[in-house]
């Protein structure tokens, strides 16, 4: 089953009778999507110093680091970013709110 079809399916089991609740329902996970979507950036472009970030390898594997983690053990981003990088995101903008705090966050300390 799909995400979309999922969301259908709640949706349905929640506003049945309600159809304006039963679109602003697909409307918030479609935007929720975007939001995910949209916090993940190229390699190319070079992360904060301070916060930890997740990133994909060429292979496939993810990872957390910070980007002065990265320039203490690989030199500089652009050098690191090349061999390695796919994308990355800062982990707090994948968490929830509650739990996404970059003051946490800072030094790689998770």
């Amino acid at each position: 089953m799909t995400k979309d079809e999922d969301a259908i399916i709640e949706a349905k089991k929640y506003y049945r009778n309600d159809i304006k609740c039963y679109d602003a329902f697909l409307h918030g996970v479609e935007w929720a999507e975007e939001q995910i979507a949209n916090a993940w950036h190229d390699a190319n472009e070079e992360p904060q110093d301070d916060l930890v970030i997740i990133y994909q390898d060429k292979y496939g594997n993810c990872w957390f680091i910070t980007k002065r983690d990265i320039v203490i053990l690989y030199i500089n981003w652009e050098c690191f970013a090349t061999v390695s990088v796919r994308c990355w995101a800062y982990v707090d903008d994948l968490l929830p709110k509650q739990f996404g705090n970059s003051e946490q966050l800072k030094g790689g300390k998770l």
